[in-house]
């Protein structure tokens, strides 16, 4: 029986829809589900987890999310019922923010109205308050919740970037990550808290761009060679450029030219090159402004 030549090589097609399935390439599919074709090769979706499975099922997801530690509750697990704690940041009105005490989660069903509270849906027997119009926008209190236990709140932003920074002095590298207000470390055990005091407190980090203003950041020295300084910039010129030092986050604006005021006022790329550090596609400051 005679033989046929067969090339094989890498791959040159992928998923192909546009003609009838019967007359698309011998490399080609009509449909792919959970892989894709990359450099000639079928890649499988990479899967996912939680970030620490070592938590009960009942709170696992807490550790995966973004969130900020805001207080803790009383021996009668009351949270600051009296005065509610104002909330980090620029509250966004929306549908999804979530808050948690222990295993008990809430999620602001709908936003309030004048200063009434938001309508929330709880999985436990706490009655949470949160205020996201009015003029108390932005507290939120708690009682009959689990005493003594941490209270966390989890803005629902959009991530921007998922960093590493790298402590010099213990050559360890931290996962930070950000979203359009804040920044966070992950610590195991813990899950994810913010990094750096909270807002408004001095030195907290805080950022205003919205969810195109994707962050870039860079590690790279300090005042001596042993000293790791995170640099970051988004491009928006309210927020500047941003360092933090392993305690508090501090806004840099560097000078370029002689005259008085003549500074960079952020930038799109922040990158380590030969010794120096260059700011790219820069937002400059003149005599006749930005």
């Amino acid at each position: 029986m005679p033989t046929e030549r067969f090339l094989i090589a890498n791959m040159q097609s992928g998923e192909v829809s546009n003609p009838d399935a019967w007359l698309i390439m011998d490399d080609a599919w009509f449909r792919l589900e959970n892989v894709h074709t990359w450099r000639g090769k079928v890649i499988k979706r990479i899967g996912a987890q939680e970030m620490d499975t070592s938590q009960a099922m009942a709170i696992r997801q807490q550790f995966t999310r973004l969130r900020i530690k805001i207080g803790t509750t009383d021996a009668a697990g009351v949270f600051n019922a009296a005065m509610a704690v104002n909330v980090p940041g620029v509250i966004q009105d929306i549908s999804g923010q979530m808050f948690s005490a222990g295993v008990e989660m809430y999620t602001v069903q709908a936003k309030s109205v004048a200063a009434a509270p938001a309508t929330m849906i709880s999985t436990g027997t706490g009655i949470p308050v949160y205020y996201t119009n009015g003029a108390n926008a932005g507290k939120f209190s708690l009682t009959a919740a689990p005493a003594l236990t941490d209270v966390y709140f989890y803005p629902t932003l959009p991530v921007m970037a998922l960093p590493s920074y790298q402590i010099a002095a213990v050559n360890v590298e931290q996962l930070v990550a950000f979203d359009t207000q804040f920044a966070y470390v992950y610590t195991t055990g813990a899950g994810w808290n913010i990094l750096g005091p909270v807002p408004p407190a001095g030195g907290s980090g805080l950022w205003s761009g919205s969810d195109s203003d994707f962050h870039w950041t860079t590690n790279w020295r300090g005042a001596t060679g042993a000293e790791y300084l995170l640099f970051v910039v988004n491009g928006v010129v309210a927020d500047q450029i941003q360092y933090w030092n392993g305690t508090l986050w501090t806004k840099f604006s560097p000078v370029y030219d002689t005259v008085t005021g003549f500074v960079i006022r952020t930038a799109k790329i922040v990158i380590p090159f030969k010794g120096r550090l260059l700011l790219m596609n820069t937002i400059e400051q003149t005599a006749a402004g930005d």
